[in-house]
């Protein structure tokens, strides 16, 4: 198993990858292959080669099954924090603590940004797995949203979570 940052050449993999995410977890992500697929290439370019901004992947035998996006504001006002997005493990490799690693990982390589104090998240209300794993590694619940996502008529709350650099328990 691998965990890294990933590149230009993993774009193929990860499209693959955030397809399935956004396939059979859609109340999970606020967008939608659909409407993503377009954009999908530039989406992936800017947050691999933005200063602030990048994702990690899990390989297992060179094969992508697990990603987790960060990107932090340029804006000094809001440069103190920044938001983990988009994490997936693909279902065929769940059960097997690799959520909890490739989040150490992005934990730990967002904490290398100077001045970033304060790591976001948001989860569906509904995936208290993914909300368990991340209270596990210290963050903690600030708030709920609401009907955050309706898809057809069905409405998602999404909790809403902060982890502070003073309370990052190191691997």
């Amino acid at each position: 198993m691998e965990i890294r940052k990933l590149v230009d050449n993993d774009f193929e993999q990860w499209n693959a990858m955030r397809t399935i995410a956004l396939e059979l977890a859609p109340s999970s992500f606020g967008a939608s292959n659909e409407d993503e697929q377009p954009h999908r290439k530039g989406l992936f370019e800017r947050n691999t080669t933005l200063e602030g901004h990048f994702i990690i992947g899990v390989f297992n035998q060179d094969q992508l099954i697990g990603i987790a996006g960060f990107y932090r504001s340029h804006q000094p006002k809001v440069r103190h924090k920044g938001t983990v997005w988009s994490v997936f493990i693909h279902p065929d490799q769940r059960g097997k603590g690799l959520g909890k690693k490739l989040m150490e990982e992005t934990i730990r390589s967002a904490f290398e940004f100077d001045g970033l104090e304060r790591i976001l998240l948001g989860a569906s209300a509904r995936n208290q797995v993914a909300i368990s794993l991340y209270k596990s590694l210290g963050f903690k619940e600030y708030g709920c949203e609401p009907r955050c996502l309706k898809i057809d008529d069905n409405y998602f709350d999404e909790v809403l979570m902060a982890l502070d650099r003073a309370d990052y328990r190191k691997g």
